[in-house]
């Protein structure tokens, strides 16, 4: 109790005004829901690890063409030429896939909404490092955005955690029309659109999916000047319910390194979940300085010459190109000891406590959305 109490203290010394009192009234809130939390998580991680396994039992859609094309039922019987015969299995052919074109008498319920993980995996991603682009990443970095939420040390957990929730649930679609414009020139119907997106962004947040009608992508959405401040409030007041937490702070208490063993297995855990479609936060301290710590994505993995992995840090603070491109790189030295190359020797490096609850919300939506839009609920 001691220690948790001394690192709530140094914890808000080193925050701003704002910053202090949201993250005394979340802390406030996480101390009375801490029972209900610790059980709640318990059965978070043993459903995850069934989706989990189900997830890497489940062959990877890397697959031949001829494995992921099923062909529709349409009759090719008037097809005179070569040139007919190619174009009509064009226009005929779909992906069966998670999310796929194919349409279920083509293509099985299991294989558009895999009971797996593999639904997190979307069409438009050809590489998994594309999710890091700038399109697919907040259109500020930890810090900006213009909370109302004044802060000194940046929302990195809530920015981490909302980026990766619009990834994972956000359905955007610049062609679909809103119930209200935006852009109208009737104020109150600006203000009616501005309350419609809001919903949407608090979905989000819950861990549900969503469709947001016309935006292309998420830095289109976040670049939104109705719209940008009202998304930085949310990845605040997320940054407070993930921090101020016992999980939250118990888990920087130490800045000790792990154990060569505990850091490997780290590390082929966190593979496991890139292989399942999952860009897993990572919480992270400099080894000597507990306090000096950070949130940020695992965006993918890269196998050098040596044939160590080397982790791809979808950093917030830092570009999305760069991002996008592995320039932020985490690996195990020759000691086992965890790198960081914007930072130099890591003390304590854990998976954030949130990350397997928030996962198994998602693909709980998701499941149920993509049964619905695929009339597979039957």
């Amino acid at each position: 109790m001691k220690l948790r109490l001394l690192f709530f203290l140094l914890t808000l010394s080193l925050m701003g005004c704002d910053q202090t009192g949201l993250a005394i009234g979340q802390s406030v809130k996480n101390a009375v829901t801490l029972p209900y939390r610790a059980v709640t998580g318990l059965f978070s991680d043993r459903e995850y690890e069934k989706v989990e396994k189900r997830s890497l039992d489940i062959q990877s859609d890397d697959c031949d063409e001829s494995d992921c094309k099923s062909m529709k039922d349409t009759p090719l019987e008037e097809v005179l030429d070569l040139k007919d015969v190619t174009t009509a299995i064009l226009n005929n052919a779909c992906e069966c896939r998670s999310w796929g074109t194919c349409e279920k008498n083509v293509c099985s319920c299991e294989k558009l909404c895999p009971n797996s993980f593999e639904i997190f995996k979307r069409e438009n991603v050809e590489k998994f490092s594309d999710l890091s682009s700038p399109e697919n990443s907040l259109a500020f970095r930890n810090g900006g955005g213009g909370s109302k939420y004044e802060m000194t040390q940046g929302y990195c957990w809530g920015h981490a955690s909302m980026t990766s929730r619009f990834n994972r649930l956000a359905f955007f679609d610049e062609n679909e029309k809103a119930p209200f414009d935006l852009k109208s020139s009737d104020y109150e119907e600006q203000m009616r659109a501005v309350d419609f997106y809001k919903e949407r962004i608090n979905l989000i947040s819950q861990n549900k999916a969503t469709s947001i009608p016309g935006f292309k992508n998420l830095k289109e959405f976040s670049d939104h000047p109705a719209l940008q401040s009202y998304i930085a409030d949310v990845v605040a007041e997320t940054w407070a319910k993930n921090a101020m937490s016992f999980q939250g702070l118990i888990n920087i208490s130490s800045s000790k390194p792990s154990k060569r063993e505990d850091n490997e297995k780290m590390f082929y855990e966190l593979k496991e979940k890139i292989d399942s479609h999952q860009q897993p936060q990572l919480l992270f301290n400099e080894e000597g300085n507990a306090l000096k710590s950070h949130v940020a994505l695992i965006s993918h993995y890269e196998i050098d010459s040596k044939g160590e992995m080397i982790l791809c840090v979808r950093d917030n603070n830092y570009d999305p190109l760069l991002n996008q491109a592995c320039m932020h790189r985490m690996y195990l030295d020759d000691d086992g000891h965890v790198r960081y190359s914007e930072w130099g020797k890591m003390g304590k490096v854990k998976l954030a406590h949130n990350d397997n609850a928030d996962a198994l919300k998602q693909f709980n939506s998701l499941y149920e959305r993509c049964q619905s839009e695929y009339d597979c609920s039957q």
